[in-house]
């Protein structure tokens, strides 16, 4: 008597436990990072709570699979939804992994943080708010409009409490600390308009060498799995094939960084078992995007609700093809990192090139790019391309790689 339930099956249409699972591995990635870099121990007791939301979704979904299972159409297209959360599992533990170096105490005291805030593509970044601050009774969505550029706020932290993926129309209060994630120089952005001051780069030579290489691990651990939901998105057999190449160099990386740590005689023992953690993390974090994608490797089309909870998630794809306006530029020239909109690969005379070059490349009117963006700049894309014409050219691309 009174003792729990444990998982039951619960009637939760299966997209938005994808979308939720999507959400929640992703904050919870970036929460970790946060936990170790920003040295936030109080993040913790959120990262378990989300892991453990995490499993019990996953139990549900399994359970949605189970009921939905009538032919073996459906056992073949259920396939990729299972690889979902198996690769959704492991990015998860990884999350996990890196939270577990920040609870048991372990220093990273060699200059991570503003490393990171110097060279990253990606980064996550702490920002306390007091009295004077600008950006005290604003809105998140005010806040966009004053910086002129879009980051996301992945939680706040007021007192002890977190608001966990906040609504564009909360307030932000005097003690709170945003934790935010997005591109580099959106943020030092953000830093520079509120005036905040950041140290230099005090760092070795020999450490800054190696903390280069984590920076490229962490990167290229991040990318796989934005080109892991990319391929589910467009069920692209040539970017899983370019997923594996990236693999690969993710492993050589790991382990060029784990010798070189090894042999530095400047780390302390404390430090480079840090370092070597967060980057077995990394390298799980890029097994998770492969395992995403196991099924349209092996030839397996994807599940058409994926595609629809990416759509909808916090962190969203989508595909433009290049217009009149935007012939002849290069990818610098078009602004979209103000609004964090990256371009993941792009598709031209037929072929697709990851992560293109930013300069020197002139963009052609059949070109097509990949984009990943935050949701809060839906409305900027739309202006681009609405979701029609953006939902149009990506059943194209799937009628062309699975020769509908």
């Amino acid at each position: 008597m009174g003792q729990s339930r444990g998982v039951g099956y619960q009637p939760i249409p299966a997209k938005d436990i994808l979308k939720e699972i999507k959400n929640l591995s992703e904050l919870m990635v970036n929460l970790s990072y946060c936990s170790i870099f920003l040295g936030d121990k109080k993040l913790l007791n959120e990262i378990h709570f989300i892991e453990n939301r995490i499993d019990e979704l996953k139990s549900i979904l399994i359970m949605h699979s189970a009921l939905a299972t009538r032919d073996r159409w459906d056992a073949e297209r259920l396939v990729s939804i299972l690889d979902y959360l198996i690769g959704v599992d492991k990015l998860s533990d990884a999350a996990g992994d890196i939270a577990l170096i920040a609870e048991m105490g372990l220093p990273i005291d060699i200059g991570v943080e503003d490393l990171f805030l110097h060279t990253s593509t990606t980064l996550v970044y702490s920002l306390q708010i007091d009295e004077r601050n600008i950006l005290v009774d604003k809105t998140i969505g005010e806040i966009y409009r004053i910086i002129g550029e879009i980051f996301d706020v992945i939680a706040i932290r007021r007192g002890e409490n977190y608001i966990l993926s906040p609504d564009k129309d909360m307030k932000v209060k005097p003690g709170d600390v945003l934790f935010i994630t997005g591109l580099a120089e959106n943020i030092r952005a953000l830093i520079n308009k509120i005036g905040s001051e950041r140290i230099g780069r005090n760092i070795k030579k020999i450490e800054e060498g190696i903390l280069d290489l984590l920076i490229n691990i962490k990167d290229l651990s991040e990318f796989m799995v934005d080109l892991a939901y990319s391929i589910l998105f467009t069920h692209s057999k040539e970017l899983a094939n370019e997923l594996k190449s990236i693999e690969e160099t993710l492993d050589r990386f790991t382990h060029e960084f784990k010798m070189r740590v090894m042999e530095s005689t400047e780390l302390r023992n404390e430090d480079k078992l840090s370092l070597i953690s967060i980057a077995d993390a990394c390298e799980r974090i890029g097994d998770a995007a492969m395992d995403l994608t196991y099924s349209v490797r092996k030839g397996l089309e994807p599940h058409p609700i994926i595609e629809e909870a990416i759509e909808e998630s916090d962190e969203r794809l989508a595909l433009i093809k290049v217009t009149k306006g935007m012939r002849g530029k290069t990818i610098d020239e078009l602004g979209l990192d103000k609004m964090s909109i990256e371009i993941l690969a792009m598709k031209k005379d037929g072929n697709w090139l990851i992560a293109p070059p930013t300069t020197g490349m002139r963009l052609e009117e059949d070109d097509i790019l990949l984009l990943r963006y935050y949701s809060e700049a839906e409305e900027y894309l739309s202006k681009i391309a609405s979701e029609e014409e953006r939902e149009e050219i990506r059943k194209d691309i799937q009628k062309v790689e699975w020769g509908e």
